[in-house]
């Protein structure tokens, strides 16, 4: 599958999912006020993100600038995945992002993964997982595996690099023990 189609496939899933929302709002099942056009969709996100949103205003302040990227290579080895949980992620975050407040607070207050972004997942009949838990190994470049009690992991050469020179040290979230490198390079 080319980026061509996994950017129709994006498009169309975003859109769905942004009306899905604007139901919602205009229903009142959200606290959030109407929110700006569709994002442009972009397909070349690189490394180990599978997607991202952004949005912001321009120097003049007189309009907004807003896509939504996805990673081509995690896209199109996981498509099913991404039409579940990673586009409802980022299109919750762009909404989130656009409203100018949330639950009376600026938005650039709101916590990004906070009940919010929860609400908009769960309407969308998504998990509200913060991260994915896909195989990046074909993303990485020069990776070194970690390994903790529970799983193994990839660091890029940056994050390997701080641990070997005492910089910074990680611990798993899910079984707290200190991930350590198993000396094998991807």
């Amino acid at each position: 599958m080319d980026t061509t189609e996994l950017h129709k496939i994006a498009s169309a899933e975003t859109q769905k999912h942004i009306l899905t929302l604007s139901k919602a709002i205009d229903k009142k099942l959200l606290p959030l006020e109407t929110f700006l056009d569709f994002p442009r969709i972009r397909v070349d996100l690189k490394g180990q993100s599978a997607g991202q949103a952004s949005v912001s205003k321009d120097v003049l302040d007189t309009h907004w600038d807003s896509y939504i990227n996805f990673n081509p290579v995690l896209m199109r080895d996981n498509l099913d995945y991404f039409i579940a949980q990673t586009i409802p992620h980022e299109v919750s975050h762009f909404v989130q992002l656009t409203n100018q407040y949330i639950q009376e607070l600026d938005f650039y207050k709101s916590k990004p993964h906070g009940k919010v972004w929860q609400k908009l997942m769960k309407i969308l009949g998504a998990k509200p997982n913060v991260k994915h838990k896909l195989d990046v190994r074909k993303v990485v470049k020069n990776g070194t595996v970690y390994t903790c009690g529970c799983k193994e992991w990839i660091f890029t050469k940056v994050r390997h690099n701080r641990v070997m020179r005492g910089q910074a040290r990680y611990s798993c979230p899910k079984c707290k023990e200190q991930i350590l490198p198993a000396l094998e390079k991807i």
